[in-house]
């Protein structure tokens, strides 16, 4: 289990202190995203500003996001979002965003190993003031190999509703869970719609069930949340972040596209 505290340095500047209770698997966990994100360098990943770890507390520190994460934003109450609601440009602009992140920790120009997330969720989107988003918590990131390799995990990680089905039921792990996750996220982005919701028709609590009908259906603009005006070059953009997201959550992964 781990805490995040804000705090600031001397000279004004906010940080963000992930507090980790320390353990063999967590003191595993915490070496491992030091080794990973101490190495990554993308304006669409979180930097790591620093690390502590004595008297049985282990901290990450990290910039601090004022404006929270893109959960907080996209699904939170409205006293909750720190900062107005995302308009179709900026969701648009976190989309592009967390892409290229993607890209770059699966080899695109990465320098070492490519990296597999694990754990690509709106929770691990926080977004700044200029609405850049930042992907962090490499906590369940793993080296690979191979950008396109497959390594069977011990036990299972990450979180419902986000899971691709070749890792929930067989738990292999390749970067395509990463693009099957960064799908979900792009459903979120377009729909409005939280990944798992108890409302709705049976069978389509699921936010990818349900995109799944209405493709099947053919009707890409009904994914397309109602709040948004869909007016000028934004119902393109709309289609095609829809499109994107239909192909990143194909049931098999060498039919997803690559970052």
């Amino acid at each position: 289990a781990s805490h995040v505290y804000s705090g600031r340095c001397e000279d004004g500047k906010e940080l963000a202190v992930k507090v980790l209770k320390s353990s063999a698997e967590v003191m595993k966990e915490f070496v491992g995203e030091i080794g990973i994100v101490s190495s990554v360098e993308h304006k669409n990943a979180m930097a790591l500003v620093g690390f502590c770890a004595e008297r049985g507390k282990l901290m990450l520190v990290y910039d601090y996001m004022r404006r929270g994460s893109l959960e907080e934003i996209l699904h939170g109450e409205e006293k909750e979002c720190k900062g107005s609601r995302l308009d179709w440009p900026e969701r648009f602009k976190v989309a592009v965003g967390v892409a290229r992140a993607l890209n770059y920790l699966h080899g695109g120009g990465h320098t070492k190993c490519p990296v597999i997330h694990r754990d690509v969720k709106s929770s691990n989107i926080l977004i700044s003031q200029d609405c850049e988003p930042k992907l962090c918590d490499f906590g369940l990131a793993l080296w690979a190999a191979d950008a396109a390799a497959q390594v069977t995990g011990d036990d299972l990680a990450g979180t419902f509703g986000y899971l691709a089905p070749e890792y929930f039921m067989h738990g292999k792990v390749s970067d395509k869970m990463d693009v099957y996750a960064f799908g979900v996220v792009l459903l979120e982005l377009v729909s409005g719609r939280k990944p798992v919701s108890s409302g709705g028709p049976k069978g389509q609590e699921s936010i990818v069930m349900w995109a799944n009908s209405v493709v099947q259906g053919g009707k890409l603009t009904e994914l397309v949340d109602p709040s948004l005006p869909t007016d000028g070059d934004n119902a393109g953009e709309m289609e095609r972040i829809a499109l994107a997201a239909a192909l990143c959550i194909r049931r098999a992964p060498h039919v997803r596209p690559s970052m």
